[in-house]
Parts: C-alpha cells; sequence; structure tokens
C-alpha cells in the first residue's frame, strides 16, 4: 500500500510539473515580444508564432512592450502627419497582425481564433459565446472583402465596442472564400486596385457553435453594440441557453420573438418618416414561404448553377460596399418598385428616410476617423502629380457620406435580412451548426452561392471575343 502511495505521490509530481512545463511554455515574455519585431526573419517568426500560440495573452503583451511607439504614432497622426512609416513600424504592425490575425490591430488590440476547435474549447472554458465572422478573404490581409474591411475600420477600431468584444465573446474568424480583385491600368503609371463582390456576416454561437443570433453585412456601431449586448443576455439566462441547445420550442419562440421585435421596429420607423405602403408591415414571417433550414429537397449541383446570381445582382446587398464597386459593375442600387410586398415597394428614397431615424447608430468614433485618415491620408493624384493631403473639408464630406451609407446597410439589413435568418432558424427542426446556415446566407441572401465558382462575374452565355473569356489559370508549384 506503501508503495502505492509512493508512486502515486509521484505520478501527481510528473503531471503538475508537466502541466507547469506546457504552461510557461506557452506564457508569452518580452523577450519574445521585442524578438517579433527583428530585422532578421529568422529571429522575428518563431517569435511571432509563439506569441500568437499564447492566445490573446501573447497579442497583449506585444501590445504593452510596444505601447509607447503605437501611442506615439497615433499621436503624430492625430496631428496631421503624414511621414511614411519607418522599416520598423511596419515590422511591428506586421508582427501585431499577425498574431491578432487582423489587420489594423495596433488600433484594435482584438485576438481572433482561427481554429474553430480551439475557440469552442476557450468558450466552454471561459463560459462565452462565441462571435464568428464570415468573410471573403482574410481578415488579417488588407485586401478582404469591403465589408470586413469596414469591420476593421468603424466597428473593431471602436474603444467600446472593443473592449465589449474582448471582455464579453470569444472571437473566431472563417474565409468562405478568396476576395475577386480587380487592377485598373490606366497606363500612365497609375493603378487601380479594388476588390469586387462579396458580403461578411457575424454569427452569434453558443459554445457548441449552434447558431444563437446573426447579424448579416454592416451594423453602424452602437447598433452594433446593442446587438452584442443583447445576445450576451441570452448566455446570462442558464434557462434560455438551455433551450437553444435542445432545439425544443422554446427555441422557436426565441426566434420567433426577435422577428416580431424586427417587424415592429421597422412600422415604427415607417411610421416616424411619414412613409405610407399600400402592403402591411410583414408579419413574425416577413409574409412570405421559406423552406426550413432542416426540410426541403437539396437543389442538384446542375441546378444550382444553371441561373446564378450574377454580381450585379449581389452587390446592392450592401450599400456601404457597393458605393465603391458600382462604378466597376454599372447597376441600379434597389430593385424596381413593386405592389405586391412590403419589401419591394421600399424605393431608395424611402430607405434613406428611414436611415436619417438612425444616423446616431452609424456616427464614427476619433479612432475610427483617425484609422479612417491613416487608410486615406491623400487626395486622389492626377497622373505624375505629387501627392496632395486630403483636407479637413474633403475629409468630413467624405466621412458624412460615408456615415449616411453605414446607416443605410444598417436598417437594410436588419429589416431584410436579419428576419429572414430568424424565420430559418425558428423554423429548424434540429440544431443548427453554422456552417449549414453559413451556406444558405451567402447562396439566398448575399447571392454570392458556393456553386458558382465566379460569384456572378463570368456569364457563359455572353461572347466576349477573348480567348477563353479571358480566363487564365494559374499553374500552381
Amino acid at each position: 500500500m506503501r508503495n502505492r502511495a509512493v508512486v502515486r505521490c509521484l505520478f501527481l509530481v510528473c503531471l503538475t510539473f508537466a502541466t507547469l512545463q506546457s504552461t510557461t511554455a506557452k506564457t508569452p515574455s518580452q523577450n519574445q515580444a521585442l524578438a517579433a519585431v527583428s530585422a532578421n526573419p529568422a529571429k522575428a517568426k518563431p517569435a511571432i508564432e509563439a506569441l500568437r500560440a499564447a492566445g490573446p495573452a501573447g497579442l497583449e503583451m506585444l501590445l504593452a512592450t510596444y505601447e509607447q511607439p503605437i501611442k506615439a504614432r497615433l499621436a503624430a497622426l492625430e496631428r496631421g502627419a503624414t511621414t511614411p512609416p519607418t522599416a520598423e513600424w511596419k515590422r511591428l504592425t506586421g508582427a501585431l497582425d499577425e498574431v491578432a490575425q487582423q489587420k489594423d490591430a495596433f488600433i484594435c488590440g482584438l485576438y481572433w481564433y482561427t481554429d474553430f476547435e480551439t475557440a469552442k474549447q476557450v468558450a466552454r472554458e471561459q463560459k462565452k459565446p462565441i462571435l464568428s465572422l464570415r468573410l471573403l478573404g482574410k481578415l488579417n490581409e488588407e485586401y478582404s472583402c469591403a465589408n470586413s474591411r469596414f469591420f476593421r475600420t468603424i466597428l473593431y477600431s471602436n474603444p467600446e465596442v472593443a473592449r465589449y468584444l474582448r471582455e464579453n465573446y470569444i472571437l473566431h474568424w472563417k474565409s468562405v472564400r478568396p476576395v475577386p480583385k480587380v487592377t485598373i491600368d490606366f497606363g500612365d503609371g497609375r493603378k487601380l486596385e479594388r476588390t469586387l463582390t462579396g458580403n461578411s456576416i457575424h454569427y452569434v454561437l453558443n459554445a457548441e457553435g449552434q447558431v444563437v443570433d446573426a447579424l448579416p453585412g454592416l451594423y453602424g456601431p452602437q447598433a452594433f453594440l446593442r446587438e452584442l449586448q443583447s445576445n450576451k443576455a441570452t448566455f446570462t439566462n442558464e434557462e434560455l441557453l438551455s433551450a437553444l441547445q435542445t432545439y425544443d420550442q422554446r427555441r422557436a419562440t426565441y426566434h420567433y420573438e426577435i422577428q416580431i421585435k424586427i417587424g415592429q421596429a421597422w412600422g415604427r420607423d415607417l411610421q416616424l418618416a411619414q412613409i405610407t405602403k399600400t402592403a402591411t408591415i410583414p408579419g413574425p414571417f416577413l409574409a412570405m414561404e421559406i423552406t426550413p433550414l432542416n426540410q426541403g429537397p437539396t437543389p442538384t449541383n446542375s441546378q444550382k448553377k444553371e441561373n446564378p446570381p450574377t454580381a450585379v445582382e449581389a452587390a446592392p446587398l450592401a450599400i456601404t460596399k457597393e458605393k465603391i464597386e458600382a462604378p466597376l459593375l454599372r447597376f441600379t442600387v434597389l430593385p424596381p418598385s413593386d405592389t405586391t410586398n412590403l419589401e419591394k415597394q421600399m424605393s431608395e428614397s424611402d430607405w434613406f428616410k428611414i436611415s436619417q431615424l438612425h444616423w446616431a447608430d452609424a456616427k464614427l468614433d476619433r479612432m475610427s476617423r483617425l484609422l479612417m485618415r491613416y487608410k486615406n491620408p491623400y487626395a486622389c493624384e492626377m497622373p505624375k502629380a505629387a501627392p496632395v493631403r486630403l483636407s479637413d473639408a474633403q475629409f468630413e464630406k467624405m466621412l458624412e457620406k460615408f456615415e449616411q451609407n453605414i446607416a443605410l446597410d444598417t436598417v437594410q439589413n436588419e429589416y431584410l435580412r436579419r428576419s429572414k435568418i430568424h424565420n430559418w432558424l425558428g423554423s429548424a427542426t434540429q440544431p443548427v451548426e453554422v456552417d449549414q446556415l453559413n451556406e444558405r446566407v451567402y447562396a439566398e441572401l448575399f447571392l454570392t452561392p458556393s456553386s458558382d465558382p465566379w460569384l456572378g462575374l463570368l456569364d457563359p452565355n455572353i461572347f466576349t471575343a477573348l480567348p477563353h473569356d479571358g480566363v487564365v489559370k494559374e499553374q500552381k508549384p
């Protein structure tokens, strides 16, 4: 018995030592933070990887180590400095973006998981919901889809939003597919580089990866924060959380009540904006027949690809993003007026009147404005002309238009798209996993189905007089 006790004690000591070793290996150090910004890639790369493996603590260590240079850079930007970034600053921001897995992490300071199983494990341990972003491209790259760039600029950079996300959610992102890019060469040394099509969505998930809510497209900072707070309240109610996990009748009621709330808010806005329509306010199911998410036939691949949505049809689904892409795609903002239901009766003017009621939700804070200045310091250059700093008047004009578009996006995403998602969730007959729902969202709401490899940008029925319709397939080694 005594020998067994000794062996058991030794086993426990060894186990404790191994655990401490594992914990110590993942504990970030200031030396790693210093090495991560080294000009020697062989020294910087393993340090960045170690900080990334340490989780949010690794990002915090890097931010704390370089707190003074970051503050100095922000102060210089506020003074209107346009001096090019130094090589060390580029290395620092590059390291921060890699550890955080988000572009512009020096302002946002948010850590994002890219492994879903790890995110779920951490969510279970910390008893927090997951905010899972789905996007085209990658969040840590400059040229991700337009909406995800706006998220970085006006949502994650907002100190109040960032603090709430950091304290109350486990953050995760997943790329749905690469983002299409276009380069226009003007032949005089100028090139215009943009992304085309694509949309993004935030899913609120429980620790098992099941969908509780979704915020499709761009929301204003204050509206986004309110919904984050509302969803977090769901996780403080153990009875409701249990109902969502088991998918009983109370789960259906939960999604039904959100649809009611959205419909009532739309009705109030119509009254406040003095907009009269022949159709009535949609009911909780938007007065339309929708096949439940877990029921109905699944279209075959040939059916899916027969008439995929075009990029022209998909782009107006995000007003702020559409303003960038419209000159390239040449399309109208909203579908033609129709008297069959309220959604189709809403004109561009109607939506603008309603969005005016929500401009406060779209107002940008000091940090977001600063990041906009950082991203766009110059006026558009003429050929061979020296760069000219964007004047305060020019910036304020751009800012005002941007905020108007954010308000438009907010009301349309809330009233037209989020309600439909809750319809699907409420009609589901079994737990809804996020990947399953995301397929339908991209196919039916964003009109960019995975079955169309060209995202509506290539029509096989149109003759282009180019070899292979201009399609070039790069051979990867």
